[in-house]
């Protein structure tokens, strides 16, 4: 037997449909294979995913190479995403397997605006680099993602990039936000706040147009905070 060959398999629930074909040559070890995904519900990848998420998942994953150096190609879009049951629109991915090395890129459009991540992952060194922005960000909306006890208003952008050991990687990042109200309360001007990674953990630095300024030092391991706080001329330590 010099190969094993499928020639096509589909398996087709409700409205999904899964479909895969592939060879493999015994003596070289090459391997070709595809597998096509249509409607499939996220939910049903959901122990999976480190969040609750809803919509449906339309893909191609194509892989060549041999068992030892394997390239793989995967492409998606999840259409009518929601993530902890808010709505967040439609999600296309691209990502590349080959040998160690792992890259891709993912968009994001809708309701939190336009995101955008793109990077490389080395699967031998544990090193990455990633780069994340987002415009247009709607702050009420990333309010109730993340639980904050406050009701904000805005809009904002955001930037940021992450490289070095995926454990503990190297953090540039930036934050612009912009028609601030919190609690029903507007805030005067533009909030920047920006983030780098120190030695001990991360440096923090924002203003609030010409009104307040602040510093602040994150340690992680264990962890504190020290924080600097400047009001209309006025210090204020803590």
């Amino acid at each position: 037997l010099a190969s094993l060959d499928l020639e096509q398999v589909t398996l087709s629930i409700g409205g999904s449909v899964v479909s895969a074909t592939g060879r493999l040559l015994w003596d070289s070890e090459e391997v070709e294979a595809t597998v096509t995904a249509s409607g499939v519900p996220v939910e049903a990848l959901q122990s999976a995913l480190p969040l609750t998420a809803t919509g449906s998942l339309h893909g191609v994953a194509t892989l060549s190479g041999t068992l030892d150096e394997p390239r793989a190609v995967v492409g998606f879009r999840i259409r009518d995403l929601a993530i902890e049951g808010e709505p967040a629109g439609l999600l296309v991915a691209e990502l590349l397997l080959d040998g160690a090395s792992l890259g891709g890129r993912a968009e994001l459009a809708g309701r939190l605006g336009l995101l955008d991540l793109n990077g490389a992952f080395d699967l031998e060194s544990g090193e990455l680099d990633a780069h994340l922005t987002a415009s247009g960000l709607p702050l009420d909306v990333a309010q109730r993602y993340a639980h904050l006890p406050l009701a904000i208003r805005g809009t904002g952008m955001a930037r940021a990039r992450l490289r070095g050991a995926w454990r503990r990687p190297e953090v540039q990042g930036e934050l612009r936000a912009g028609d601030l109200y919190i609690d029903g309360q507007a805030l005067p001007g533009e909030l920047v706040a920006t983030v780098s990674s120190t030695p001990a953990g991360y440096h923090v630095e924002g203003r609030l147009a010409h009104v307040l300024r602040w510093e602040a030092d994150l340690d992680p391991e264990p962890i504190s905070v020290a924080a600097d706080f400047t009001f209309e001329g006025l210090e204020l330590h803590r």
